[in-house]
């Protein structure tokens, strides 16, 4: 009898052990990769939280304290969108304020910085031009860039935007080969394509979020990172055929060495 005990005990236990083996091999699933996430709660412990990197780009939350500023750096396009707070940004004409849902394009080859009047909250898209890659033995290569753009959300979302498909409406603010910025406003359905690593910030309306037969809400002010590969639709969450969803979408080509 005890020999049948102890028979039992190793059959359990390799068992045990060949289930956690195939558990440890599986990848992920689309579900665990797919985030909604709130700014706010990212940022009460600490000043940064990076959402997405890859060697393509990075996209990353900044608070920055009042008396503080944010810089950007001459080898990268930085596109900065303000969540909250007020800053003021010296450009060359003269010292314009920013403040929420406005945004702030620095393009390579040129400085900028936001001080912060008051705490800032910041959402910083940064990612490097092809031409900008170091050259064997050199310093990587920076030609004088374009002028400093802001936009104010609110107006740009005013203006007519062009068609890309049935409910959907959206423009460019700024493309590269290595990344891009663009203003959506969603009426109905809506699935990306798969191929670019998406982070997603609801400027107006509530947006539903279905992957696999789960759904997501994603509400105003809150962040959706969507990678690449992910099969995913998306569409207003309200009922009334008027509802619309305002996005800014922050996109990275897709790269295989992209970090989850």
């Amino acid at each position: 009898m005890r020999w049948g005990w102890f028979l039992l005990a190793v059959l359990v236990a390799v068992l045990g052990l060949w289930g956690l083996g195939i558990l440890s091999q599986r990848e992920p699933t689309s579900r665990s990769r797919l985030r909604v996430l709130s700014p706010e709660e990212l940022l009460a412990a600490a000043s940064k939280a990076v959402l997405w990197e890859q060697p393509l780009g990075k996209i990353a939350l900044l608070r920055v304290p009042s008396g503080g500023a944010w810089r950007s750096h001459p080898t990268s396009h930085h596109i900065v969108l303000v969540l909250q707070g007020r800053g003021e940004t010296p450009l060359p004409q003269e010292s314009v304020t920013v403040g929420p849902e406005e945004l702030l394009i620095v393009f390579q080859g040129t400085t900028a910085e936001i001080r912060a009047q008051g705490e800032l909250m910041l959402l910083v898209f940064s990612t490097p031009p092809p031409q900008a890659a170091p050259e064997p033995g050199g310093e990587p290569r920076v030609p004088g860039g374009l002028l400093p753009m802001r936009i104010v959300l609110e107006e740009r979302f005013s203006q007519p935007l062009s068609e890309l498909q049935e409910g959907l409406e959206g423009t460019s603010v700024f493309e590269s080969p290595t990344g891009s910025v663009r203003l959506l406003r969603l009426r109905g359905p809506w699935g990306p394509d798969g191929t670019e690593d998406l982070v997603l910030y609801v400027a107006r309306g509530r947006l539903r979020v279905s992957v696999e037969g789960v759904r997501y809400a994603v509400l105003p002010g809150q962040l959706l990172v969507l990678p690449a590969g992910v099969p995913a639709e998306l569409k207003p969450a309200g009922e009334a055929d008027d509802e619309e969803v305002l996005l800014v979408s922050f996109a990275l080509p897709f790269s295989p060495k992209g970090l989850d």
